[in-house]
């Protein structure tokens, strides 16, 4: 499958160029050749790279807070994660799930967070190998949002 960094798109027709592309007036194949290089790159099908809500596996001990759930898209090179995340007994760095291939940062980096509960400090930082990890200065029941996660890939 093409990727957006590998795919080359298709030449814009010229002077030069044949009358016809596949059987199709030159202008009309160039668009359907357009149409087809965009849909080789979305694993999705969609007309843009957008990969759709991808469910995230959440690792023992964490559970998912509130009704949306713990997802992951991709759009072009645009990557964000949504839903909230809940551990009843966490304190310092621990890990709620690991990003797929394909969604994982170049370089590793920290997001700083708010919580559902004013007393409790959090950070969030991402991984290259997709590890995804909090820090919590405190264990309580208090959601730990995912929406500040959002990065570019290469």
């Amino acid at each position: 499958m093409a990727s957006p960094t590998t795919a080359a798109a298709p030449d814009a027709p010229s002077g030069s160029s044949p009358l016809s592309i596949n059987g199709l007036p030159r202008l009309v194949g160039w668009f359907v050749e357009i149409v087809n290089f965009i849909k080789a790159m979305s694993p999705s099908g969609a007309s843009a790279y957008d990969t759709g809500w991808v469910a995230l596996t959440l690792n023992s001990g964490w559970t998912q807070g509130g009704s949306t759930q713990v997802a992951v898209r991709r759009i072009g090179k645009d990557v964000r994660v949504r839903g909230h995340v809940v551990h009843t007994t966490a304190t310092g760095w621990t890990s709620p799930f690991t990003l797929p291939a394909g969604f994982r940062p170049p370089a590793g980096d920290t997001y700083p967070q708010n919580t559902s509960n004013a007393t409790l400090g959090l950070s969030m930082q991402a991984a290259p190998d997709g590890v995804v990890t909090l820090w919590a200065s405190a264990a309580t029941n208090a959601w730990r949002p995912l929406r500040g996660l959002r990065f570019e890939v290469d």
